[in-house]
């Protein structure tokens, strides 16, 4: 399960970052094909590692790449 996830994450973090850097959790999980449950475990395995910032909009979540440079 965990190597799972694992891969998942960084299915997330590739389909973000083609996306400009920012993308919906809708436009995730369409690019990726990952279902809700696992596409929620690998933004919180990249929430963990501080790799991303989640931002809620109305009824849509917003997930961006934090920059290494930020940190």
């Amino acid at each position: 399960m965990i190597d799972r996830i694992g891969r998942a994450a960084g299915e997330v973090w590739q389909t973000i970052e083609k996306e400009g850097g920012t993308a919906s959790l809708a436009k995730v999980r369409e690019k990726t094909g990952l279902d809700a449950e696992t596409a929620l475990m690998a933004l919180g395995w990249l929430a963990r590692e501080d790799k991303i910032a989640m931002e809620r909009r109305g009824r849509s979540l917003r997930i961006s790449l934090v920059s290494v440079h930020a940190l």
